[in-house]
């Protein structure tokens, strides 16, 4: 009978760790994993076979180089963090378990590394006596040593302290390490005579140590270490110091902290300096003040700007009141930058006192003062920097609080720049004109208008320039006075731009010219000209028509600014006119202006493809001089449409044009941006093919003759009406094309010229 209970029971583990294996195959087969939910099915799979499935993935671990064992890694890997979280403890401890069992059998070392691994990032206390055995290993000392540091139990701590005593070489180091990234207090005493040793990796390792688990033991120790005499001993032994402090610190033992960093901020060098004094206010707040205070006065810059910059970590109303009896204790760029710090600092009650300095002697000083004030006033400081402004007679000093001003917003600074705009100089109006129209304020227009009639020359400059910004269409006969008062130069244009910009605050495009059509009417000469350049700047039917009119007055000046005029139109409602100036004029310079100028509009977008060409097809024929003619032809260039290409083609011929023509085909047909393809007709073939040998620039060879191979011939029967030398010569691939240039009105370049097949080949 127990014969039979044994057979049994040994069938039954057979049959088990073969559905084991079956289940770690099936599941090995979906790894690795695609996405975080494949990945946690497939370990939850391995979780319910148990244990016997983890180990079955541990054998199959091999060293680096023998065989694949990726995917068995892959799914140990996605077990460990699969059993990591919360209330999954049994699994957990499950997973750890066939690990450690897995651990004591596995043959390679880097196999063993890879198992520590895995418990360093699951284990718990039952995994420590399993890892440290591995201490004294020198390969894997490395990750044992890592393994306890995560596990940070006090076994853990105290199995590092352990094998200590007995570590050599780069395993003494990875072990004082450990024991110091764990603050293992229990070692410090052993770790202090490491802090001595001749080896140098040893004895950075143990002053570190020794910092880092803060004993108060270590103070001589480190305080001796700073003595050294290499420089980069003395400041690694230092930044060691500095970490003994904060970690004393964090035990509780503040008053240390505060000794050693006191003394290291009057021993050490600047960035020392500039370290302990922030740990110091860290540690002690309120009561470093005093430590900041004096570093205030540092000779260091940078002393001098990290205690001032630490000061904001110390709030209060009464900390303030300290700083500003500072403040006025101080001078020169010691006093800059406490004002500079007050202002950053956010206290509104130091406002009044920092205005004090505005008298300094000091420029810096005044400087930090208007910038601290506007800062912390805001519209509360305004009058206060005005006064100061209208008092100043340095130029810099009043753009500088002129700009720290404009930098508030609100009406108030406007407001108040309108008002007292009158009192000021020269330089000061300026200045005060200049913000008010960065700021575009309409409430100081009446201000700025006076100013227009100011005898000083900078002054009447600045304000007329500044109307554009500040005044509204209700000024518009005022600003029209103003231009008929100029007598040329920059006012005369400014005040054109004023004007402009006016009318295109008038909402209905075809109202913006009314007032100037009106004043138009009563001038000559000069400011009649001076209007109709304003004309051509606002735009409209109604200004379009008078200036149209303008083209044939008997003086001749006013017909040349007619046509200037129209030129730089801003939209495209001009270009008919400027086609009919084409055609009727035989000034040869309004011809060439006008040219220019319907060109710019049907570039812009100022007529439908159609319309375009049409009126570039006109142009072309009123026109006679070769650079006339380049002109329209680069217009056409812009145009992407095969009746634009047939155009330019029809001068592919002409040897003063042909460069032209060739360029504007190939911009036509070719595609310009990316995914552009270009015309799809085989017929821009056609004549891309005529257009290469006139095409002299490599890169737009290149792209016609790409474009060239993108489009396949067309392939079909004989045209009847295509003659046979045609037919011979392209033989039957491109005679859909050539049918649709042949049968094109007379003035197709093919039945004009009455080309022969040879001779257009």
């Amino acid at each position: 009978m127990k014969t039979k209970i044994t057979l049994v029971l040994l069938t039954l583990a057979i049959m088990t760790t073969s559905l084991a294996v079956g289940d770690v195959k099936s599941i090995l087969e979906k790894t690795p994993a695609g996405n975080v939910g494949a990945i946690h099915a497939n370990a939850d799979a391995i979780v319910k076979t148990g244990p016997s499935a983890v180990k079955e993935l541990c054998a199959m671990l091999v060293e680096p180089g023998d065989v694949d064992d990726s995917r068995a890694r892959y799914a140990l890997d996605g077990m460990a963090v699969y059993v990591s979280p919360p209330g999954a403890e049994s699994e957990r401890k499950m997973f750890v378990g066939a690990i450690i069992e897995s651990l004591d059998k596995a043959k390679g070392k880097e196999v063993k590394r890879f198992l520590i691994e895995r418990l360093q990032r699951v284990g718990k206390a039952e995994s420590v006596d399993a890892i440290s055995g591995y201490l004294s290993d020198e390969r894997l000392c490395e990750p044992a040593s890592q393994a306890l540091q995560a596990i940070a139990t006090d076994n853990a701590k105290a199995a590092l302290a352990k094998a200590l005593a007995k570590a050599k070489g780069n395993n003494l180091v990875t072990i004082i390490s450990a024991l110091g990234n764990v603050r293992c207090k229990a070692a410090a005493k052993d770790l202090l005579k490491y802090a001595a040793s001749k080896d140098t990796n040893v004895r950075r390792a143990a002053l570190y140590a020794i910092a880092n688990i803060a004993d108060p033991s270590a103070a001589s120790v480190l305080g001796r270490a700073i003595q050294a005499k290499g420089s980069y001993e003395r400041a690694k032994a230092t930044s060691y110091c500095l970490l003994f402090a904060r970690q004393l610190a964090a035990d509780g033992n503040k008053r240390e902290c505060a000794a050693i960093c006191r003394d290291l901020i009057e021993t050490g060098a600047e960035h020392t300096q500039c370290a302990a004094l922030s740990t110091l206010v860290a540690t002690e707040g309120e009561n470093a003040l005093a430590d900041l205070l004096t570093a205030a006065d540092s000779d260091s810059i940078k002393v001098q700007a990290a205690a001032l910059a630490l000061a904001n970590n110390i709030g209060g109303q009464a900390i303030t009141n300290k700083w500003i009896d500072k403040m006025n204790a101080s001078q020169g760029a010691t006093k800059a930058q406490i004002i500079h710090m007050l202002g950053q600092r956010g206290d509104k009650a130091a406002m009044f006192r920092i205005i004090g300095a505005f008298n300094d002697g000091d420029k810096d000083v005044r400087v930090a003062a208007i910038a601290a004030a506007v800062k912390l006033g805001g519209d509360a400081a305004v009058m206060s920097v005005i006064e100061f402004i209208s008092n100043s007679r340095i130029t810099e000093e009043i753009n500088f609080a002129v700009g720290a001003l404009n930098r508030l917003k609100g009406d108030t600074v406007q407001r108040a720049m309108a008002k007292t705009l009158p009192q000021m100089t020269a330089p000061t109006k300026v200045a005060f004109i200049q913000a008010l129209a960065a700021r575009k304020a309409k409430i100081a227009s009446e201000a700025v208008f006076v100013e227009t009639k100011n005898s000083n020359n900078d002054v009447r400059s600045a304000a007329i320039k500044a109307l554009a910004d500040t005044a509204a269409p209700a000024d518009m006969n005022r600003l029209i006075a103003i231009l008929n008062t100029t007598t040329g130069g920059s006012d005369r244009t400014n005040a054109q731009r004023a004007i402009v910009a006016v009318a295109e605050q008038i909402e209905d495009p075809q109202r913006r010219a009314g007032k100037v059509l009106a004043a138009m009417q009563k001038t000559e000469g000069d400011k009649r000209i001076a209007l109709i350049q304003v004309l051509g700047r606002i735009g409209g039917t109604a200004a379009l028509k008078a200036v149209v009119k303008e083209t044939s007055a008997d003086d001749k000046a006013v017909s040349d600014a007619a046509v200037r005029a129209l030129t730089s139109w801003p939209t495209g409602e001009a270009t008919g006119a400027l086609l009919n100036i084409i055609k009727r004029t035989d000034n040869v310079t309004h011809r060439v202006l006008a040219l220019r100028g319907m060109v710019r509009l049907l570039t812009t977008g100022g007529a439908d493809q159609a319309q375009a060409i049409e009126m570039y097809r006109q142009a072309l024929r009123a026109v006679e001089r070769p650079d006339e003619k380049k002109l329209i032809i680069a217009g056409l260039g812009s145009i992407r449409s095969i009746e634009s290409l047939r155009l330019v083609a029809g001068y592919l011929d002409d040897d003063a044009l042909k460069s032209e023509a060739a360029l504007a085909a190939v911009k036509i047909a070719c595609g310009q941006r990316r995914g552009d393809r270009g015309l799809s007709q085989y017929e821009s073939v056609v004549i891309l093919r005529r257009a290469l040998p006139a095409v002299s620039d490599t890169r737009l060879r290149q792209q016609a003759e790409r474009h060239i191979k993108s489009i396949p011939p067309t392939k079909t029967a004989e045209i009847k009406s295509v003659p046979e030398g045609f037919v011979a010569l392209f033989n039957g691939k491109d005679l859909t094309g050539w049918k649709a240039l042949l049968h094109r009105p007379y003035d197709n370049p093919i039945k004009r010229a009455a080309l022969t097949p040879e001779k257009h080949a």
